[in-house]
């Protein structure tokens, strides 16, 4: 079972979003975010760093995110400013509940145990199995 954090890309601009992952200039459309909307990004804990790209169709008005941030927020909320930019607002992640993070099928993962500094409260193996 592979861990995956959710955090919420919420859209407070007055246009249409659309948001792409990828690296290198190699991006994938991942989803189109309305006016208003919120999109759940599931971030792997054990993923590489990614980009996220959240483009309108205005100017090709971009703002990139990574996988990082996601991990370490709960919630991104996009906002215009003047000049026709985009602004990310990140509320960090105080704490990780376990309703936010998502266990899905992996076949390598459950060889590994995160050391209790960096597990961030999240229980992936038992103690005796992490010694």
């Amino acid at each position: 079972m592979e861990n995956k954090l959710i955090t919420r890309v919420v859209n407070r601009t007055k246009q249409r979003l659309t948001l792409r992952i990828g690296l290198h200039n190699r991006f994938t459309k991942l989803a189109v975010i309305e006016i208003g909307e919120e999109y759940k990004v599931k971030t792997g804990l054990h993923w590489t760093y990614q980009e996220l790209t959240l483009e309108t169709g205005i100017f090709a008005k971009k703002l990139v995110i990574s996988t990082d941030d996601c991990f370490e927020s709960e919630r991104i909320t996009i906002h215009d400013l003047p000049g026709g930019k985009l602004e990310a607002n990140k509320v960090p992640r105080t704490q990780v509940p376990t309703s936010e993070v998502e266990r899905t099928d992996s076949t390598w993962d459950s060889w590994f145990c995160l050391p209790q500094s960096l597990s961030l409260n999240l229980r992936f193996c038992s103690q005796d199995e992490c010694r």
